[in-house]
């Protein structure tokens, strides 16, 4: 048997590192940022002080998912990565995964605009931020329905990604939900790629090896 069959994963195998705390916090810190300003757009009269919590919580976004990013790019570790990296279904996860990044950093940049352009300054908890555009109603009428559309593209491809992942942990079993989700046991198989499996003489071969010592 060849090396490259003995290193080849099994169908649904994947290789589950677990991510790094500062990944998942800043995972699960966009994800909860996300939700909060859904819930405060959809219910306005949830909690005093909402459009202005809504706001506030749509800046921060502007400064959480430019931080994960860098630290994908940089010290991030870890993730499912099922096997067949090249088929239509990693693509698709891949493009999906590009949507979201871009949507979350539009809409709430569409929104600080549409405001901006509505002759309002904004803040996020208490600072003054600057104003990113005059004055202009109909410059707001298209920033405004260009943020609703948006939104709402955004919030499908969240629905879309979260199915995905139910798929990963019910369906294919392979580990990729269980390495994002906090006090997750995804096991950590970094290195083990590097190391052939044993054959079926491997045993025999080490024991006879202590033998000859």
């Amino acid at each position: 048997m060849e090396d490259g069959e003995n290193l080849r994963p099994a169908r649904g195998e994947a290789a589950r590192d677990r991510y790094d705390p500062l990944s998942l916090a800043l995972h699960w810190a966009t994800a909860a940022l996300v939700l909060a300003c859904f819930a405060l757009a959809l219910w306005p009269d949830l909690m005093k002080g909402s459009a202005s919590l809504h706001k506030s919580l749509g800046l921060a976004l502007l400064f959480v998912v430019p931080a994960r990013l860098a630290w994908r790019l940089t010290g991030g570790r870890g993730g499912g990565r099922p096997d067949g990296s090249g088929d239509a279904l990693t693509y698709a996860a891949k493009a999906v995964h590009g949507a979201l990044y871009a949507a979350l950093l539009a809409v709430p940049l569409l929104g600080w605009l549409h405001l901006n352009s509505k002759g309002i300054g904004v803040g996020m908890f208490g600072l003054s931020m600057p104003m990113l555009a005059d004055a202009d109603r109909e410059l707001a009428r298209s920033l405004f329905q260009a943020k609703r559309w948006l939104a709402y593209g955004m919030l499908s491809a969240i629905g879309f990604h979260a199915t995905a992942a139910l798929a990963h942990h019910y369906v294919l079993k392979d580990g990729v939900l269980a390495s994002m989700l906090p006090g997750g046991r995804a096991p950590d198989r970094r290195g083990e790629a590097a190391a052939p499996r044993p054959g079926p003489d491997a045993a025999g071969g080490d024991a006879e090896a202590k033998g000859m010592a």
